[in-house]
């Protein structure tokens, strides 16, 4: 299925070296992702609001991923998954 204009906003943040990343884009109804990890690592699932956020650790980074509607949002960075967790829960608050 074309995806041609589908929304995407991505941005960067650098610190002294320390990343992070948020994106959000919109995706066909019908997609099924899968979430790159670690083989070591598992996913960790974090529910808010009855959207399933998936944690998962990737190399040096630590990333949050969830659908809703469709809207696929990342967060990607050198935070600890507690960190993660907090940043996921202050976007519902």
């Amino acid at each position: 299925k074309s995806m041609k204009g589908l929304l995407a906003f991505t941005a960067k943040y650098d610190v002294s070296g320390e990343e992070l990343y948020i994106s959000i884009r919109q995706v066909d109804i019908d997609f099924h992702p899968t979430v790159e990890k670690n083989d070591k690592e598992m996913v960790y699932i974090h529910t808010v609001n009855n959207i399933e956020h998936q944690i998962t650790s990737d190399v040096k980074q630590n990333k949050a991923v969830w659908h809703n509607g469709v809207w696929e949002c990342m967060i990607t960075a050198t935070l600890s998954r507690d960190e993660l967790i907090a940043m996921i829960d202050s976007i519902y608050d």
